[in-house]
C-alpha cells in the first residue's frame, strides 16, 4: 500500500530547469516525486539515479525513458526501495543519440536540499566553444590547521585534494619561509628551525584555486606517546554519546589533544573528545597531540542500530466465545520501551499501550469472523520501530444451546446458607459444564448440580456454560438465589 508523499523540496538551477522532490517514508518502501522543467523533454531520454553522499550508487534508474511533460510537470511515485539513506544525491542525466548530453546532481542532506552541481553539459554543435568538462572549484587541505611540528622530528606529509574528486588532482606546493620549513612537490614538510610559515597548495590546472595551512615549528620535545581512556567504543544510533579522554605522555607537555573521526557519517568526534553516534557502521577516532598526527592512537568505534525484538508468539486458533491471552515481550541490548501497542480485533485502531517491556493483553472472540489479522507495535527510546502481524483463526462451528436450570434448584428466597443449583445439558453437549459463582473464576465439572457453602445473606448468581465435543462453550445461563437467614422484624419509626 502506498502512502501519500510528504513535502520536501530540492532545486536544480540551470537555464530554465527546476527540480522539486517529495519524499515519503513507509515500512515497505519510500516514494519520490520529482517535478521537472519542460526543457528536459528535448532529450531523447532522461535517467534518474540516487547516489550516496560519496557518489556511490544507491539505486540506479529509478526512472529511465522519454520525459513528456504532463499538466503538473511531475514524475510521481518513483520507488527508492527500503531504507534509503537519509542524505543522498539525485543525479539527472539527459541522453541524446545514445550519449550523455547533460548531468546535474542535487545534494539532499538532513538540513534539506542543497545547491545543485552541473557536472556535464554538451553545448550545441554550432558553438565555437569546446564542451564544458569538470573543472576544479576548490582546493582542500584536510590536515588540521595550525599544524605544530618540532625541530629534529621526522618529515610530515600534508593531506590535500582538489574538489570535486572528478577534477584534475595535480597540486603545486609552496612555503612562505624556507628558513622555518621546506616543502617538496608531494606536500611533505621538512621542519628546519623554530618559527612560523604558511604552506600553500595550488591547483596545477587553475592556480587561482588554493588552500593554506599555517605551520608552527617548536623546539623539539620528547613525547613518549598518548594514552586513551578506551581502546574501543560501542554506541547506538539515537543513543547517548561517550566522552573519550586522551592523555599526553609526559603530562606536563603543553599541547592540546586532537580527536578526529575517520568517518563523520558513522560517528562524530567533538573537540573535547565527545564521540557521538550518527548511523550504523564502524570507524576509527584518531587521538593525537596537536600537530603530531604521526603519534595518533586509533580507537575503534562501532555504531549499532539496536532494533527492539518483539516476541508476540505465533498464529492462534480459538473456539467462538473463548478468550485468548497474548503474552508480549520486548528485548534489546540498549535503551527502553517508549511505546508497546496492540490491536487484537484487527480494526486498525490500537486497543491499548504500555511503556513496559512486557504485557499480556486479552480478548474474547465471538466467532463473527473466522479469520482476524491482529497487529503489534513497539518503539524504543531511540526511535527504532518493530512490528509483528499475526492471525487468529476462530472456529466457525454453531454455538451450543445454553444449559437449563431444573426444579431441583433451591427455591428463592431461602433461609438456607447452603443452597443448591441444579441443571440439565442441551442436546449435542458433552456433559462437561463450567460454572462461576458471583463472578469468580470458572470451575469445570461433570456434575448436574452445585451446592454452595455458607453464603452470606443477599443475592447470589451462578453463571453456567456447557462444552461441546470439540471444547467449544455454549451460550450462558444464569440463576439468582436470595438468601435470608436473619428473622424479619418490624420497627415503628414514627412517632418516636
Amino acid at each position: 500500500m502506498k502512502l501519500p508523499a510528504a513535502s520536501l523540496y530540492a532545486g536544480v538551477f540551470f537555464a530554465l530547469m527546476i527540480c522539486a522532490c517529495n519524499l515519503s517514508e513507509h515500512p515497505a518502501d519510500t516514494l519520490l516525486n520529482v517535478k521537472l522543467d519542460d526543457s528536459l523533454s528535448s532529450y531523447d531520454s532522461i535517467q534518474l539515479d540516487i547516489l550516496y553522499p560519496d557518489g556511490k550508487v544507491f539505486k540506479d534508474a529509478i526512472f529511465i525513458g522519454k520525459y513528456t511533460p504532463g499538466p503538473d510537470h511531475e514524475l510521481k511515485n518513483l520507488n527508492l526501495g527500503e531504507n534509503p539513506p537519509t542524505e543522498f544525491r539525485i543525479r539527472i542525466t539527459g541522453i541524446r543519440k545514445g550519449k550523455r548530453a547533460l548531468e546535474i546532481v542535487v545534494p539532499v542532506t538532513s538540513a534539506g536540499p542543497q545547491a545543485s552541481e552541473v557536472v556535464y553539459r554538451e553545448l550545441p554543435i554550432d558553438t565555437v566553444r569546446p564542451p564544458i568538462t569538470t573543472e576544479p572549484n576548490n582546493v582542500e587541505i584536510t590536515t588540521p590547521s595550525p599544524l605544530v611540528l618540532f625541530t629534529g622530528t621526522a618529515d610530515f606529509s600534508v593531506s590535500a585534494r582538489v574538489k570535486p574528486m572528478e577534477a584534475p588532482q595535480g597540486l603545486l606546493w609552496m612555503t612562505s619561509n624556507n628558513g622555518v620549513a621546506r616543502v617538496d612537490s608531494t606536500g611533505k614538510i621538512i621542519p628546519v628551525t623554530v618559527g612560523e610559515a604558511d604552506i600553500t597548495a595550488r591547483s596545477r590546472r587553475d592556480t587561482t584555486l588554493f588552500a593554506t595551512l599555517h605551520l608552527v615549528v617548536k623546539d623539539s620535545v620528547l613525547i613518549k606517546g598518548i594514552k586513551v581512556s578506551a581502546e574501543s567504543l560501542l554506541l547506538y544510533t539515537g543513543g547517548a554519546s561517550i566522552k573519550l579522554i586522551g592523555q599526553i605522555d609526559p603530562a606536563d607537555v603543553n599541547l592540546s589533544v586532537v580527536y578526529s573521526s575517520r568517518n563523520d557519517s558513522v560517528a562524530k568526534a567533538g573537540a573535547d573528545g565527545t564521540i557521538s553516534p550518527v548511523k550504523s557502521g564502524k570507524t576509527e577516532v584518531l587521538v593525537f597531540p596537536a600537530g603530531m598526527p604521526a603519534l595518533a592512537v586509533a580507537v575503534v568505534v562501532t555504531v549499532k542500530t539496536d532494533m527492539p525484538v518483539l516476541e508476540a508468539g505465533s498464529d492462534r486458533f480459538v473456539n467462538a466465545l473463548d478468550t485468548l491471552n497474548f503474552p508480549l515481550k520486548v528485548t534489546q541490548e540498549y535503551g527502553s520501551v517508549a511505546a508497546l501497542k496492540w490491536d487484537l480485533d484487527g480494526n486498525g485502531i490500537w486497543d491499548d499501550s504500555t511503556t513496559l517491556a512486557e504485557a499480556n493483553p486479552r480478548r474474547m472472540y465471538d466467532g463473527k469472523d473466522s479469520l482476524i489479522a491482529i497487529h503489534f507495535y513497539v518503539r524504543d527510546g531511540e526511535g527504532n520501530v518493530s512490528v509483528a502481524d499475526k492471525k487468529v483463526h476462530v472456529n466457525p462451528r454453531p454455538i451450543l444451546a445454553a444449559p437449563t436450570f431444573t426444579s431441583a434448584t433451591t427455591t428463592s428466597p431461602t433461609r438456607s446458607p447452603r443452597p443448591t443449583w441444579a441443571w440439565t445439558g442441551a442436546k449435542g453437549g458433552s456433559g462437561t459444564f463450567r460454572y462461576s459463582l458471583d463472578n469468580k473464576p470458572e470451575v469445570e465439572t461433570r456434575a448436574l448440580s452445585y451446592t454452595a457453602d455458607s453464603l452470606a445473606d443477599g443475592e447470589h448468581i451462578l453463571v453456567l456454560r456447557e462444552l461441546d465435543s470439540l471444547g467449544v462453550a455454549s451460550l450462558s445461563s444464569s440463576k439468582t438465589l436470595k438468601i435470608i437467614t436473619k428473622a424479619q422484624s418490624v420497627t415503628i419509626t414514627s412517632p418516636t
